[in-house]
């Protein structure tokens, strides 16, 4: 039983159904639903996650998001084609004399940074989620359609 079965939807199935899954709003982070294009023809539809903040949004790939909540997945990064570039890290996944371990510098450990390249290039720390948010994240991610 997993989520979305592939091929099995048409982009119209599965947007309908994502429709009805209210945004999450996380401090200064807002999740919504998103179908992605997947597949070398892009003809593929796949759930993902909108992530929205800074005046930024990215697109986020819902089962690596859920690796990400749940602890299997370190660093998580946004879909290919996603209007921003987002990186998803916790401390203690990025070494400290790394561009991420730098922007991360005095988050505590059992928060997620979501990180952006600025203009220079430097990574810059936009927001964070405490380990409660992340517990919300993954149960409201867990709220979508299971086919």
């Amino acid at each position: 039983m997993g989520f979305f079965s592939k091929n099995q939807f048409t982009f119209e199935q599965i947007d309908s159904l994502m429709a009805q899954i209210p945004e999450l709003q996380l401090g200064e982070v807002k999740f919504s639903p998103h179908t992605l294009a997947a597949g070398w023809r892009k003809n593929t539809p796949k759930p993902g996650v909108d992530l929205a903040v800074g005046g930024l949004t990215g697109w986020l790939e819902l089962e690596e998001t859920l690796r990400f909540t749940e602890g299997t997945l370190s660093v998580h990064e946004t879909w290919t084609g996603s209007p921003a570039l987002f990186f998803i890290s916790t401390p203690a996944s990025a070494p400290a004399d790394s561009a991420a371990g730098e922007a991360l510098a005095g988050v505590p450990a059992d928060h997620a940074g979501i990180l952006h390249p600025g203009d220079d290039g430097q990574l810059q720390l936009l927001a964070t989620l405490d380990p409660q948010q992340l517990r919300q994240l993954d149960r409201w991610m867990r709220t979508f359609p299971r086919l």
